[in-house]
């Protein structure tokens, strides 16, 4: 992997609903002329380097909720010198620590301006691993106090139990 990488995706602000469920977000091209003023740009960034892309054991237990390497957070580190100039009004990341510690230290300048941090279930990748299994709430907090954890079961990692059984 050569690195942590940025793609912005301008959504628009109007969604069209049912009810309270939102059924169609429109896409544009960054630059399109047919933006409307209301659009919100959406950046989506890949976790960096994780331990479980070095060594591929992924049920080996040393990738239990894969952590990143070095070169891992190196990238992150050049990847925030990058999302500084953008306008940013919230951080959202799955529970594991290798996302977390990616939006941490990638969005370091933007996070340290007061834009939260809340981790998601729902956006996680795919769970088959050990190093796809989070640690408890109560781990993750004492190593991510600033992110807000409040969406996520504070028990053992349910999607997980899913698909250990």
């Amino acid at each position: 992997m050569k690195g942590c990488c940025v793609c912005s995706v301008i959504l628009a602000a109007t969604v069209f609903r049912f009810g309270s469920i939102p059924t169609l977000v429109r896409f544009y091209r960054l630059g399109s002329a047919a933006i409307p003023p209301s659009a919100k740009i959406v950046h989506f960034v890949r976790h960096a380097e994780g331990t479980h892309n070095i060594n591929r054991e992924y049920w080996n237990a040393i990738n239990f909720d894969a952590r990143l390497t070095q070169l891992g957070l190196q990238q992150c580190a050049e990847l925030d010198a990058q999302t500084r100039s953008l306008h940013v009004d919230l951080v959202v990341a799955s529970p594991l620590t290798r996302t977390l510690q990616t939006a941490c230290v990638s969005f370091q300048s933007v996070l340290a301006g007061g834009v939260p941090l809340v981790a998601e279930e729902s956006i996680r990748e795919t769970v088959n691993y050990l190093c796809d299994c989070r640690r408890p709430v109560s781990e993750l907090h004492s190593d991510f106090p600033d992110v807000d954890f409040s969406n996520i079961p504070s028990g053992p990692d349910p999607v997980w139990a899913k698909y250990a059984t």
